[in-house]
């Protein structure tokens, strides 16, 4: 699936569906042409949503699945980089439990996510629409009320510098200059050695 993956990467690049400077991008560069419509899509995690500045006009849409492949456009993929935690200490102390709790409850509440998301400084995830919010919000919510799976991000179960030397790899990976098998066969060697 990783081979087939690549390969469509490759295609896309091939049909001029990125930045001729793509491979010389910073993140920053790049979220910076989406936010001025020189681009026009961009593929991040939930918590970019809530600097994108035009939310009357941009809307989430689930990446869609290949149809020979195993998962559903409806399938989301999460990590436990999203969400309040409460630790075991706080959750075991009478005394602190219900404080970490209600402070849950209020961080995750409709408004404080629509307040969050008006302000720039959080991805609002909400699993109801509310009343009244922007093209934006209400996609995001149409898209998680209609989730029918959650899977791991496979990149959290793999070493930051394991995954940096495939990241590295990617403009040469689009372009063809690498050997696809090639790069995910040394990527998977090095991943062994490290686990």
């Amino acid at each position: 699936s990783w081979v087939q993956g690549l390969t469509d990467l490759q295609t896309l690049y091939q049909m001029n569906a990125f930045p001729e400077n793509t491979g010389e991008l910073t993140e920053l560069e790049a979220v910076a042409l989406f936010q001025e419509k020189k681009a026009a899509m961009l593929l991040d995690g939930s918590w970019r949503v809530g600097s994108i500045a035009d939310q009357e006009n941009v809307l989430l849409v689930p990446f869609p699945a290949r149809a020979d492949g195993p998962r559903q456009n409806s399938d989301m993929i999460g990590g436990f980089s999203m969400g309040f935690y409460i630790t075991e200490k706080a959750w075991n102390d009478q005394a602190k439990r219900k404080a970490a709790v209600d402070f849950v409850n209020t961080m995750t509440a409709n408004d404080s996510i629509l307040e969050f998301n008006s302000s720039g400084s959080a991805s609002p995830i909400s699993a109801r629409t509310v009343e009244g919010s922007n093209p934006l919000l209400q996609s995001i919510s149409t898209v998680n009320g209609n989730a029918t799976a959650y899977i791991g991000a496979v990149q959290d179960t793999i070493e930051l510098s394991v995954r940096n030397t495939l990241f590295e790899k990617m403009s040469d990976i689009a372009s063809g200059t690498l050997s696809i098998e090639a790069v995910l066969n040394d990527f998977v060697e090095l991943n062994n050695k490290i686990q």
